[in-house]
C-alpha cells in the first residue's frame, strides 16, 4: 500500500503492479522485521528496483525507526544522490507529513544531498561504491546497481568495484551482528557483486 500510495509523489510514470514488485517488497519487508539480514535482489532493468528499494523503503521503514542510519550506494555518486534527494522529498510532502510528520522530522542544520539527518540521529549517507566512505557507516547497508552495465566485462573495472566492496563497504555496519545489507541490480557478469 504504501508504494502504490506514494509512487505519485517520486515518479511522474505511472504505478504499474508487478509480480517483481510484490517479490521485492516481501523480501525487503523480512529484512525490515529482522528476518533476513542479508539480502540480494536480482531483476531486469526498469523493473522499478531503485524507486523501491532506495527511495520508497528507507522512508517507510523510518516510519517506525526513525533512528536507523542507512548507508546508501550506487556505481555512480549522482545515481546515489538521485534516490537519496527523491528520499527525502518525499518525507517533506504533504502526504507524508500528514501522517507520519508527529514521528519525526528532518534536521533542518543537517541537510545535504549527500547525508541528512533526521532528529532521532537517523541518517542516509550515499556515495558510489568506490568513493569515500570512511568515517560513515549505517545500521544498514544498501546498494542500487552496484556496477556499471557497460564496464561489468571490464575485469579492472569490475575488479575496483569487487576490492572496494570487500575493503569498505562490506565492513560499514554500525554492528556487525545486527546489522544489515542488501543490494538490489541486475546481473551482469559471473564475477560481479552478487557472483
Amino acid at each position: 500500500r504504501f508504494v502504490s500510495a506514494t509512487w505519485p509523489l517520486v515518479d511522474p510514470n505511472p504505478f504499474v503492479p508487478s509480480w517483481e514488485l510484490d517479490a521485492i517488497c516481501d523480501h525487503l519487508t523480512y529484512v525490515t522485521l529482522g528476518d533476513i539480514r542479508n539480502l540480494m535482489i536480482n531483476v531486469r532493468p526498469r523493473s522499478t528496483k531503485s524507486i523501491v528499494g532506495s527511495v520508497l523503503w528507507p522512508a517507510w521503514w523510518w516510519t517506525d525507526k526513525p533512528q536507523l542510519q542507512f548507508l546508501a550506494f550506487s556505481y555512480a555518486h549522482p545515481l546515489a544522490l538521485r534516490d537519496a534527494i527523491k528520499m527525502r522529498e518525499l518525507i517533506r510532502t504533504e502526504w507524508y507529513q500528514e501522517r507520519y510528520g508527529g514521528i519525526f522530522y528532518l534536521d533542518p542544520v543537517r541537510q545535504q544531498q549527500q547525508h541528512f539527518w533526521n532528529d532521532k540521529n537517523g541518517y542516509r549517507f550515499s556515495t558510489s561504491l568506490t568513493g569515500k566512505s570512511t568515517g560513515y557507516g549505517g545500521d544498514v547497508v544498501l546498494g542500487d546497481d552496484p556496477h556499471l552495465m557497460t564496464e561489468v566485462k571490464s575485469d579492472a573495472k569490475r575488479n575496483r568495484s569487487l576490492a572496494s566492496w570487500d575493503n569498505a563497504m562490506r565492513s560499514r555496519l554500525n554492528n556487525p551482528k545486527t546489522g544489515q545489507k542488501v543490494i538490489i541490480g541486475q546481473r551482469g557478469h559471473d564475477m560481479d557483486l552478487f557472483g
